[in-house]
């Protein structure tokens, strides 16, 4: 096999997958050493994976996600600095009612306080007109209930009800949930994907009892109250997420990045080396000391079956959904009435095909041009069945349809544009944590092979660059043993 020109002691370490995962991988070998060579290849025409901005008409559109959480004590704060970006992110403002949820034919504010499945203040809960004197009562029970016994994993939809009841499951946990996660509640391990009520649960026994006490200790901190602490930002760059992956690539050698070249398999070389093959890459394969997989598992898996049979068959178990998002543009003067939030969910019981509304200009103004507001909504079936052969017109007016007489927006659109990602959305189903740790046994037969991305502990822009960030770690590891294990021989 040939392998790329090196100097003398260089390592060369493949990453396989240009989405935000491999290319934090990548900024972090380079950063780590100048004696390693990084070649990134993508199968697509385009590095970014799903993060993408399209500018058509003066609307600013984000294809994915449309801004990243930043907190001053995680990498990706540290990341954007090194890139040279910080300066350039701008904050979502805050503004009183973030989210609605579509109740009946009403929308409703989410009571203040409610994040998810983590209740952090109690009156607002029980003035809501989202629940009932029942339902506002189970859920004031919920100090009170014993904490889950099982040893097994169980459901988002599960816990929701175990400790807040079936109202509030369905009224306010399900559509966020759903609209978040892309999948229904009720297959989504919530070990995975919400490990941190999971803990809260385990150490307080309570949700509300573990935020009164979370609050108490940030508030005791240096005398500060809750709300002069370090607090996390969602922010954007002003050109959109195109600029982060720019800013990214714009680290890289030119020469390190090949796109419109997918791998094809692995081959494990005697020498414990990998031999890469690849279509497209002239000369079509190569050798590499080290190899990180930043594409989606059921490429990886592909990629890897023929050295490891069952890491593949537990790659290819992870489950991916399709997701689908209209933006519309509408001028001002088309509103009846203000928006009075930013983001809007709809429960299942609403059998509408519309799961989720962001209010883009809203969060971020120049999204639209000056006079107009950009919406972005997703769209599902309700029902269960696949709406994929839906055309670009029939969705949008499906979108117009069921979200301006809500809003009272009158008129149609002046601007529409669809993006469908097919298959491109990971599940974390039931059991996906041990899942997960038959895919660590199974790697670590496999030195100098490293996973990253979105498909194994966290869908998040955040944790994909934390992904990709610690798997360049093994890999570097995996270089400092052999070299001992080099000279000690």
């Amino acid at each position: 096999m040939s392998r790329p020109t090196t100097k003398s002691g260089e390592r060369i370490v493949a990453v396989i997958g240009a989405g935000v995962a491999g290319l934090a991988a990548t900024v972090r070998l380079r950063c780590a050493s100048h004696r390693i060579k990084v070649i990134l290849l993508e199968e697509g025409s385009r590095i970014g994976g799903l993060l993408h901005t399209v500018n058509s008409n003066g609307f600013l559109i984000e294809e994915a996600a449309d801004g990243i959480s930043v907190d001053q004590s995680t990498g990706v704060w540290n990341l954007c600095q090194q890139i040279g970006l910080i300066d350039q992110m701008v904050s979502a403002p805050a503004r009183g009612h973030q989210a609605m949820i579509l109740q009946g034919n009403r929308l409703r504010p989410i009571p203040a306080g409610f994040l998810m499945m983590s209740p952090t203040r109690f009156w607002p809960l029980i003035t809501t007109r989202i629940l009932t004197i029942a339902g506002k009562l189970r859920l004031a029970m919920e100090p009170f209930m014993s904490s889950s016994q099982r040893t097994s994993d169980e459901s988002v939809a599960e816990f929701a009800r175990r400790r807040l009841g079936r109202q509030a499951y369905e009224r306010l946990v399900q559509p966020i949930a759903e609209a978040i996660y892309g999948t229904d509640p009720e297959r989504l391990s919530v070990a995975a994907t919400m490990p941190r009520i999971v803990e809260m649960e385990r150490l307080h026994g309570s949700l509300f009892r573990a935020n009164t006490k979370e609050r108490g200790a940030r508030s005791s901190v240096h005398g500060m109250s809750a709300s002069h602490g370090r607090r996390q930002d969602f922010r954007a760059p002003e050109g959109g997420m195109s600029s982060f992956v720019a800013a990214l690539a714009r680290q890289l050698p030119a020469d390190s990045i090949s796109v419109n070249s997918p791998v094809k398999r692995l081959i494990r070389r005697s020498d414990g080396r990998w031999g890469i093959i690849v279509r497209g890459y002239p000369p079509n394969r190569f050798i590499a000391d080290g190899v990180i997989l930043a594409a989606p598992a059921n490429k990886t898996a592909q990629i890897v079956n023929s050295v490891q049979r069952q890491l593949a068959g537990e790659l290819d178990a992870i489950e991916y959904s399709s997701r689908i998002h209209v933006t519309l543009g509408y001028r001002n003067k088309q509103l009846a009435r203000p928006l009075y939030a930013t983001g809007y969910f709809f429960p299942r019981s609403a059998r509408k095909h519309v799961r989720s509304l962001t209010v883009v200009s809203e969060k971020f103004p120049y999204r639209a041009p000056q006079g107009y507001i950009q919406l972005r909504i997703a769209i599902a079936a309700w029902n269960g069945q696949s709406i994929d052969h839906f055309s670009d017109c029939e969705l949008i007016e499906i979108a117009g349809g069921e979200v301006a007489p809500l809003l009272a927006i009158e008129g149609k659109p002046s601007f529409c544009h669809v993006v469908r990602h097919r298959q491109a959305v990971p599940h974390y189903t039931v059991g996906h944590l041990a899942r997960m740790t038959r895919i660590d046994a199974h790697l670590a037969g496999c030195r100098g092979l490293a996973l990253a991305g979105a498909a194994y502990r966290g869908i998040g822009v955040p944790q994909c660059i934390r992904s990709g960030e610690e798997a360049a770690e093994t890999i570097l590891r995996f270089f400092d043993t052999s070299i001992l294990r080099k000279l000690s021989s």
